[in-house]
């Protein structure tokens, strides 16, 4: 998670990317924990971080010209 951390820090569009893997992680581990609160709380992290990727994207290529 550090690591990410760092990536938010660099501006680095690969860090949505690495939450996204923690994020479904998480949502398999309380899945089969019956903690379904939780899963549906990660799930939302998960749209955030789908939408922060494309934010992010965007936003990356039309800064580097390539709209």
């Amino acid at each position: 998670v550090s690591q990410s951390r760092y990536l938010v820090a660099r501006k680095k569009t690969e860090n949505w990317i690495l939450w996204m893997g923690v994020n479904m992680a998480y949502i398999l581990i309380y899945f089969y924990k019956d903690l379904h609160g939780y899963m549906v709380l990660y799930t939302l992290y998960l749209l955030l971080a789908v939408m922060g990727h494309r934010e992010w994207s965007k936003k990356t290529k039309v800064a580097n010209g390539k709209d």
